[in-house]
């Protein structure tokens, strides 16, 4: 119905920023939290609501942060059919907060159309989330892609409002696109043109 989240690391296939150079591309803060996604679809006639971390689905039990997260934003009352909302979910007890939040909250780094089995381009992912009040990743900057492998590295430095060293960035362009160097890379074909970039001082702290 939906993917699985997921983001390469720009090591693996560092030609992605030749494939992208001068291409509009927009940089979110990479926050370190849970992988987690909100779905309504129909499904043999019935309305489907999920709520799946990275790997699981999860059922709606009591005492479920998940499924507070979800009331607590309202999802599933604002969300359109055959829509899935993906994101980080961050905060005390998660990751050892390394944002240093209060209690825990949602940031929505994309939306998938499951209808029609595409991302949202950028543009039309912030309106969407914007028009249901859903919180989104920091995005740090839109512009023309000028970067390679090195200076790629030193924008993803920088911190949390904590202190704490940022997880790094995640690089997509604004328009929705393939990338056959990620392609070439995972053995996927027509792979999304989307990766991360991590934050050294990151992993130093962490040691990951």
């Amino acid at each position: 119905m939906f993917p699985k989240t997921d983001e390469l690391r720009l090591q693996s296939a560092p030609s992605v920023l030749d494939e992208l150079r001068g291409t509009e591309c927009y940089a979110a803060v990479k926050v370190d939290g849970q992988s987690l996604t909100f779905a309504k679809y129909e499904q043999d006639g019935s309305e489907v609501k999920r709520v799946c971390s990275r790997n699981f689905c999860l059922r709606e039990v009591p005492g479920s942060p998940h499924w507070k997260a979800a009331n607590d934003l309202n999802i599933f009352a604002n969300l359109p059919m055959n829509y899935a909302v993906q994101g980080e979910f961050a905060g005390e007890g998660i990751q050892g907060n390394r944002l240093g939040l209060r209690g825990r909250q949602f940031f929505a780094f994309q939306v998938f159309d499951i209808a029609a089995q595409k991302y949202l381009d950028y543009y039309d992912f912030i309106d969407f989330c914007a028009a249901r009040s859903i919180p989104t990743v920091p995005i740090e900057w839109v512009a023309p892609l000028q970067l390679d492998l090195d200076s790629a590295l030193r924008a993803a430095e920088g911190q949390y409002a904590s202190g704490f060293p940022r997880e790094g960035l995640v690089i997509r362009p604004t328009k929705e696109a393939e990338s056959s160097a990620i392609s070439e890379y995972t053995g996927i074909p027509n792979s999304r043109a989307s990766f991360k970039v991590i934050n050294n001082q990151f992993l130093l702290k962490t040691g990951e």
